[in-house]
C-alpha cells in the first residue's frame, strides 16, 4: 500500500471539484462520501494494473492537503503471485510483478495529482 500526503494551493472545494473532473476524465471509478473531504476510487486504464486508492481532503492554512492510499487490487495481486510462481525460472517475470506492485499505485496517484 501506497500513502502519502500533498498539499494544493487551491480551496477545498476547488480541489473536490478538479478531482472529480481528472477522475472522470482519466475513465476512473470513483465515489464520494456526503461531506465530500473522501474519495475513493479505482483505475481502469487499458495496459497499467488496476489500483484502488482513497483520498482525503482537509482545510490547511494556505490550501488543502490531499491524504491518499493505494494499491493494486486483489485480482491484479493474485495474477501477479500466479505470474511469478509459473515464471520463477526467469527473474524478468518476478521482477516486472515486484516493480507493479511498488510502483504501480505510486504512479497512478502522481499522475492524478499531476492535474492539480
Amino acid at each position: 500500500m501506497t500513502t502519502g500526503t500533498k498539499r494544493v494551493g487551491k480551496g477545498p472545494a476547488e480541489v473536490l471539484d478538479r478531482l472529480k473532473l481528472l477522475l472522470a476524465s482519466s475513465g476512473c471509478r470513483f465515489s464520494t462520501n456526503e461531506s465530500g473531504d473522501v474519495i475513493q476510487f479505482a483505475t481502469r486504464r487499458f495496459g497499467e494494473p488496476v489500483v484502488w486508492g482513497t483520498l482525503r481532503l482537509s482545510q490547511a492554512d494556505q490550501g488543502t492537503d490531499i491524504a491518499y492510499e493505494a494499491e493494486l487490487s486483489p485480482g491484479q495481486k493474485l495474477a501477479g503471485i500466479v505470474a511469478s510462481l509459473v515464471g520463477c525460472w526467469s527473474i524478468v517475470i518476478p521482477a516486472m510483478v515486484y516493480q507493479a506492485w511498488k510502483y504501480g499505485p505510486q504512479k497512478a496517484v502522481d499522475q492524478l495529482l499531476a492535474g492539480l
